[in-house]
């Protein structure tokens, strides 16, 4: 009960038929790879509001939990890197409330079922705690995806369900069906780009 994976005990991981554990840190290999050129620019504008437990999902090659260095990246993918490879975004295997802070970074639109992932993140997500994502709009994606193509590629490309970007009142709307309050919001990369800061009430 005692070990640890990247701050999660083994106590607050829920056994499902969902999940993989391949128990592997990044090496320093991994900790090379970036999904594209402007993830290093979207960590930046991320790291300065994660607070406490992180759990990054959706986290590609795990840098934003690498270097937060507190928390789990979890994926449906295998991306090298990652410490827990789920099977459904809506089927986290974790304890209740055993995150203080909650990201999608570029990712949430590459959720099909991204409605029933936000409130699996609710009940994650401790109350009180963030919930951040960062998205762009649909033209802007589309372009993005024609520049950045390589990990949909490596990953088979669009699935059902799967959007180039969600416009800023759609990811208002998502957040508040899933029951969370929207705190701010940070344009930056020349405005093209958007980082919701959310929370989860009391």
């Amino acid at each position: 009960m005692l070990e640890e994976l990247a701050g999660v005990t083994v106590a607050e991981v829920e056994t499902r038929p969902s999940i993989q554990l391949p128990a592997k840190r990044a090496t320093p290999a991994a900790a090379a790879h970036r999904m594209d050129l402007l993830e290093p620019w979207r960590r930046r504008v991320v790291l300065p509001f994660v607070r406490g437990r992180l759990l990054d999902l959706a986290c590609g090659y795990n840098n934003l939990t690498r270097a937060h260095g507190r928390g789990v990246g979890a994926d449906v993918f295998p991306w090298e890197g990652i410490d827990v490879r789920i099977g459904d975004a809506a089927r986290l295997p974790f304890r209740d409330g055993s995150f203080d802070t909650v990201s999608v970074i570029a990712a949430l639109n590459h959720i099909p079922n991204r409605e029933a992932a936000l409130l699996a993140v609710m009940r994650v997500l401790r109350p009180g705690g963030f919930f951040l994502a960062t998205m762009i709009g649909p033209w802007t994606g589309r372009l993005a995806h024609v520049l950045f193509h390589q990990d949909e590629n490596r990953r088979g490309g669009m699935r059902p369900g799967e959007v180039d970007g969600i416009p800023p009142q759609a990811m208002r709307a998502l957040l508040q069906r899933a029951g969370l309050e929207l705190v701010q919001e940070v344009p930056f990369q020349l405005g093209l780009n958007r980082l919701y800061v959310a929370s989860k009430p009391p």
